[in-house]
């Protein structure tokens, strides 16, 4: 779906820099506002729908892709979950 907006995008740039940078924000923006990280897994196991969903059969083909980089980015958002402090001082 990215490539929708951007046509041309770098296949790897959404694979291995979009994404990741969401799952961390993910994970950040859950801790701080106290919300449970299976959410924020279950979001970042979405992630990947957003380059690899450019139409019904393309998701087909690519269903282990989807569940691998899913799981890459659940882990992402996970650790990062586990690392960032639970209150932040301003």
């Amino acid at each position: 779906m990215l490539y929708w907006l951007f046509e041309r995008m770098n296949v790897l740039l959404p694979a291995f820099v979009i994404c990741p940078l969401l799952a961390v924000l993910i994970g950040v923006f859950c801790r701080l506002l106290h919300v449970n990280i299976l959410v924020g897994a279950a979001i970042a196991l979405l992630l990947p729908l957003l380059f690899l969903a450019n139409d019904l059969s393309a998701l087909a083909d690519n269903i282990d892709a989807w569940a691998m980089y899913g799981a890459i980015y659940g882990i992402v958002a996970f650790a990062v979950y586990k690392v960032c402090p639970k209150k932040v001082k301003f």
